[in-house]
């Protein structure tokens, strides 16, 4: 007999991250133990880290709710990593946050309550009303994120305070058919992403969070900042009005590696 589908996952994107994994598992397994009529599934995608983060997502993994780890290969970025993840998971609302909590899991609640009351997709946001942000990035990153947005908003004509939060809620197959049409497998995969539900017709809901900045950044200004501003600008060409739509990316495949690869 098949398993019941859960009610939720939690996709967790995780490149070189082995610092937070404990602390992630803790606060997931709480979680679990307070809302126990929440069918739960924990699915990390190790994104080809290079340090001891698999092994301690293994580890993790096995103790958490519907505990799996899928493991790319090769680093292939977060929106690739999170396009492999959405393809296999298995929730009726598909979630995905930062391995390093900069926005909690208090917040999950509220996300659930919008998907209930019919949004399709449901996007933290950190310069709303109601929005905190404890711990704020230093002065190079906020003036370049805040233009960022601004551009994303600009060129694709998004509807969304906030592109960039790592913190969004989708139902599972406007997730699925999303991220499959999706090609931005960096840091242009929010707006992407945002653009594309937008252009669909998607309930999207905007909902205030709280914001604290990691000690720990993937990003690199030099490098990810101009990265990001590319695939934005390739996003705005390929779904340009009129345009056929070009194939999608392929998704991301786990590495063929022993049993625990991708936990059942």
């Amino acid at each position: 007999m098949t398993a019941a589908a859960p009610d939720l996952t939690l996709l967790v994107p995780c490149f070189n991250e082995a610092g937070y994994v404990e602390r992630f598992a803790a606060a997931a397994s709480a979680w679990a133990a307070r809302h126990p009529q929440v069918a739960l599934e924990v699915l990390f995608v190790d994104d080809g880290s290079t340090d001891d983060t698999a092994p301690r997502l293994e580890q993790a993994a096995r103790r958490l709710p519907g505990g799996r780890v899928l493991r790319l290969a090769t680093n292939v970025g977060k929106g690739g990593a999170l396009k492999a993840g959405v393809a296999e998971a298995r929730g009726a609302t598909v979630l995905f946050l930062d391995a390093d909590l900069a926005v909690d899991l208090s917040h999950v609640e509220r996300a659930l309550a919008l998907r209930a009351d019919g949004a399709d997709v449901v996007v933290g946001c950190r310069n709303v009303p109601g929005a905190e942000v404890q711990r704020r990035q230093g002065w190079p990153r906020r003036w370049l994120g805040r233009g960022y947005r601004r551009m994303a908003r600009l060129w694709l004509g998004l509807r969304v305070a906030d592109v960039t939060c790592g913190f969004k809620a989708f139902e599972r197959e406007v997730a699925r058919d999303l991220f499959a049409r999706s090609h931005a497998p960096r840091w242009g995969f929010d707006a992407e992403i945002l653009f594309l539900a937008q252009r669909a017709g998607c309930a999207i809901r905007e909902m205030p969070v709280r914001w604290y900045d990691g000690e720990v950044s993937a990003v690199r200004l030099r490098r990810d900042v101009w990265g990001a501003l590319r695939e934005l600008a390739v996003v705005r060409w390929r779904h340009r009005a009129g345009r056929a739509a070009a194939p999608a990316a392929a998704t991301p495949q786990p590495s063929r590696v022993p049993a625990g690869t991708l936990r059942e």
